[in-house]
Parts: C-alpha cells; structure tokens; sequence
C-alpha cells in the first residue's frame, strides 16, 4: 500500500495508483510538493551499467549535505583509508641546567580536525592533550621558555569565515572555518541561565572550555519550557564580539548552545599558556603563529599526536554529517598540489571526476560540505561517482561503511527508523541532505538479485514539509530494491 501522503500526491496527478517508475516520476511534475521545485535524479546498476531512473538526471542544483559522500570518496581515493595526520611539538636551542630553555616551542600542525576532537572516543581529549604536553615539557627539564612559542600555519589557506556560507550559519559550531590547526571541533559551549519566565533575558554565565577573548553583546530570550535551543551566534563584522540572539528553553537551571572559535590556534595557546602557569613553567616570549615558510633550525622533539586513520574520520563524515570533517579533509586534499585550502581543494576533486570519466559538466563547487547554497551538482555526477567506487575504487569497503545504514536502530547514522519492515531495511545506505528548500538522498541499495543500484536524488524548492519528500524517495527506493 502507498502512503496517505502519496496517494494524495497521485490523486493531485491525476495518475492512477500503482508502483511504476513512471507514476512516482510523474508526481515530479504534476503534484503540488515538487510541480515547481527543481529535481534531478539518477539510479544506476552497479552491475551492468544499466541507468535505472533518470529524471533530469543532468540538470546541477544545490546538494547540501550530499556533497560529502563526493569530498569523501576524493579523500579515501587520493590520500588513503590509513592517511592520518600528524601534530608535532618540539624545541629549538638548547635547555641549561637551571632549567631554561634558551629556544622556541614548536608547533606544527597539518590540519587535524580531530585534534581534542569529542567525535571520536579513541582520540585524547582537550584537557589530556594539554597535559600531556606539559608532563613531556616537565620530564624534558624545561621550568622556564626564553623564548617564543611558535605555531607553524604556512603552506595552508586559513578561512575564518568560509565564503558562500549563510551568515546564520558562521557563528554556530556547525559552521567554523578552515584551519591548519584545529582543535577540540573548533567549537565552545556558551552556557546561560534562563529568566523566571518567556520573554526575559536569558543571562550569559561562561564558556566551556573557558576561552579568552570572546566577547558577546547579549539579546538572548528565555522561551517557553521545552521550547529547545532556538539560539545563534552571529559575528559581527570589523568586531571581536558575537550578537546573541533568540530564546532558549525556561524552566531550566541552566542550557548550553555551540558556538565556533574563530581563531582555534589562538584558543589552543591560550588555554595551554594558563595551564603551564598552574604548572610553574613560565613563559616570558611571545607566541608567534608563522603564516609564511619558516627556518626554525634544528628542532628536538618532544612528542607527536597523530589522529585516526583517514577511514575513521570518513565515517563521522558521513554517518555524523560532520562540517568540520569534511571541509578539513577537502583543504587536505588541496596540499596534494602544494597548498592546503578549500580552492585548492576544490580544484583537485574537480580534476579527480574528471580523471575518472565522471560526468561534470555545469559542476560548481564552494565547499567539500554541502553547506554553501551556491553549491551546484547533478544527481548523475554523485550517482555515477558512486559506481565508479563500487566497480574501481581502491577503499570502496571502507566508503560503504561510512554511509548510515537504513533501518538499523544501532547504527551512528540518522536512518535508524527509515525503512523498517521493508526491503530497504538494514539493505540500503543513504546520506542524506538538508539545507533550506533542499533535501537530497544518495546511496546504494541491493535489489532481489543481489546486484548493487548507485542512486542519487535531489530536490531543489519542493513545497511542504521534508518528510514527504523522504516518502516519495522511499517509494523510489522500494521500486529499486524490487
């Protein structure tokens, strides 16, 4: 039987009721949800190359969160499921018997997004790594720096605030730029209390961890009890300070919403400076964060942190839908041709399509995340990049597992529920896709034969809610594992 919702959308097409490919694209046409929206899907038979569905399968529109299965499938491909980055802390000059170090500290970082990160269990967290760092500086003899701290940001395109991102976006955790050194997800929880009831100002208390230098001009609300987070963080252009605005929840002690860290470099110095204080190691330099190539002569280590393999990072990629992730993985890829960034990046995923005979043609690309609106890719570009993983890529295991499995309640992914007591259940693997006005699912599921179907869909503009345009790709998924 077809959902209340689709036979609606069949009676509004005037299509009679039955499970064709056909009738369930023609409400693309004809029904009130899509009649005016922008669509673009394709299916293709992993197996013999067969296009299953093309409905204007070549026409670019925005993916949102769909673009990460492509700056993924680059990242495996090209860096390899066991790439894994590397942050390095060592010394310059030479430390006396009274414990000075007559040198400079030494970071360099590679743009490790899980770096404190909080995604990943195995990875140390914030305050581990700093001690961490400290007990080595301790066993090393060093009490006192004479020199500078210096932080190695060169050879990489740093963006604070990523361009063709909506400003409601950039100050929320979700949102944080591009960086060579990262550093607990470049993120902060701003912790407020609530008035006594709707409508009074909701008071700012801290920031955890307690990062120096931000500043907020507070317009919060208290809401209505249960009301949730409708909170944001908005940066304020040519100013260190962030407007706060919107409500969040009474009837609590107190509530906490993300927000990003402009400069995670700096908030990384700043808390391990306060730490080394508390140690009785002091610091009479200055830290320098080095944004051309530099001669720091010759280095004694003092210990590495190197992050999970690439494969590791990919699943929170695509099970999480984690910005952070992706972007930094995009940047990555950009140093291949000598510069870490999002252009440079953007450029060498654009360049592996096309090595691989995948169709481009009209392909915009602004960032490896989806988030940028301005993004513009066709359902037969992601459709046909998934077969080429399927039939030639070198980490297709470990790109598989990185998409939400539907109907699986024990998966990471957010398709738990998706698909349960039907084929697709625990069969298909979709990431899915959701800005304003745009919801898109890309995958693979099996059909009764055992043969794998790559499958793309994406909608632009649909009227109504995103849960009936996940029923009609649910109908379209059901026709396909048939």
């Amino acid at each position: 039987m077809f959902p209340l919702f689709l036979i609606l959308l069949l009676v509004t097409a005037a299509a009679p009721a039955q499970s064709t490919f056909e009738n369930l694209l023609q409400i693309a046409d004809t029904s009130r949800m899509l009649r005016n929206a922008s669509v673009s899907i394709y299916a293709i038979n992993t197996s013999d190359g067969k296009i299953l569905i093309n409905k204007t399968g070549n026409r670019v529109l925005a993916p949102a969160s769909n673009l990460k299965v492509v700056t993924s499938a680059a990242g495996l491909e090209l860096l390899g499921s066991d790439f894994r980055y590397k942050t390095s802390f060592s010394f310059s000059g030479t430390i006396s018997s009274a414990g000075e170090l007559n040198g400079d500290l030494i970071i360099v970082p590679s743009g490790d997004p899980t770096f404190g990160s909080t995604f990943i269990d195995s990875v140390l967290s914030l305050s581990q790594i700093i001690d961490s760092i400290i007990s080595v500086i301790e066993q090393s003899g060093i009490q006192r720096i004479i020199g500078n701290i210096r932080i190695d940001l060169s050879e990489f395109t740093i963006q604070q605030i990523p361009d063709y991102w909506s400003y409601i976006d950039i100050g929320n955790y979700y949102g944080t730029g591009v960086h060579k050194f990262t550093v607990h997800d470049n993120l902060y929880f701003l912790y407020f209390k609530p008035g006594a009831k709707s409508g009074d100002q909701a008071e700012v208390l801290r920031t955890e961890p307690a990062y120096s230098g931000l500043s907020f001009i507070n317009r919060m609300r208290t809401g209505k009890e249960g009301s949730g987070d409708n909170g944001y963080i908005y940066p304020l252009p040519g100013r260190e300070e962030y407007m706060l605005q919107g409500s969040i929840p009474a009837g609590v002690e107190e509530f906490d919403i993300k927000g990003s860290v402009p400069d995670p470099a700096v908030a990384f110095t700043d808390l391990f400076l306060k730490e080394m204080n508390k140690k009785g190691i002091s610091f009479r330099g200055e830290v320098r964060y080095d944004s051309a190539e530099t001669d720091y002569g010759k280095l004694t280590p003092l210990t590495d942190f190197y992050s999970p393999p690439l494969k590791n990072i990919v699943r929170i990629i695509n099970k999480r839908s984690n910005n952070l992730y992706t972007e930094q993985v995009l940047a990555t890829l950009g140093s291949r041709n000598g510069k870490g960034g999002t252009e440079e990046g953007i450029a060498v995923v654009d360049s592996f399509l096309k090595a691989n005979y995948i169709f481009t043609e009209s392909l915009r690309l602004q960032d490896g995340s989806g988030l940028s609106r301005s993004n513009m890719i066709s359902a037969k570009t992601i459709a046909g990049l998934l077969n080429y993983m399927a039939l030639k890529g070198k980490s297709f295991t470990d790109y598989y597992a990185s998409f939400p499995i539907a109907g699986d309640t024990l998966d990471l992914g957010g398709f738990k529920r998706f698909g349960i007591g039907t084929p697709i259940a625990k069969n298909a693997r979709i990431k899915s896709g959701t800005i304003n006005g745009v919801r898109s699912f890309s995958g693979y599921i099996h059909n009764k034969k055992g043969e794998l179907i790559a499958f793309s869909f994406i909608v632009n503009n649909y009227s109504g809610r995103s849960a009936d345009v996940d029923g009609w790709y649910r109908e379209l998924l059901l026709l396909l594992a048939d």
